[in-house]
């Protein structure tokens, strides 16, 4: 019935390091009618010396598991519904130029990438507090035993 296309339509990468990919999720929804949907993904590298100052260890274990490889990303999207057939390539070039205009520049500053590792790790502290506090984290004492113990007894 419906094709999806999820495929990247821009990548830029910006001065400060960061990588910007916006990526078309558009679908058809009805006879000749489209959601069209952009999502704009913006991923960076941490400082793991950063890092360090900002979580304990416990966290900052748990902060590497989350976001292995030393990536966080960052995405929002922006979308249109029931757009007709003729207008969907011109509603989805207008909802690239809206990011393009108003947040490649705001994205390209050292303070975004700044900020988006401070905001990431604020999110994950309050997270793994909830988590901790509600018995939710695997415990270096919780050790995966087998269920058959006949090869100590040999």
């Amino acid at each position: 019935m419906s094709k999806d296309t999820k495929n990247i339509i821009i990548s830029h990468k910006l001065e400060n390091g960061l990588i910007v990919d916006i990526i078309d999720k558009c679908r058809l929804i009805a006879g000749d009618r489209w959601y069209v949907k952009i999502i704009c993904q913006t991923t960076g590298s941490y400082d793991a010396v950063k890092c360090k100052t900002l979580l304990t260890d416990e966290e900052y274990g748990a902060f590497r598991e989350k976001y292995p490889n030393g990536e966080i990303v960052f995405k929002y999207d922006k979308e249109r519904n029931f757009v007709d057939d003729g207008e969907k390539e011109k509603v989805l070039q207008e909802l690239i130029d809206q990011i393009a205009d108003s947040n490649l520049g705001y994205m390209a500053k050292q303070s975004f990438a700044d900020n988006l590792l401070d905001k990431t790790v604020e999110e994950f502290i309050q997270e793994f507090t909830v988590r901790k506090e509600m018995g939710l984290l695997k415990r270096d004492e919780d050790v995966e035993e087998p269920d058959d113990f006949s090869a100590c007894f040999k």
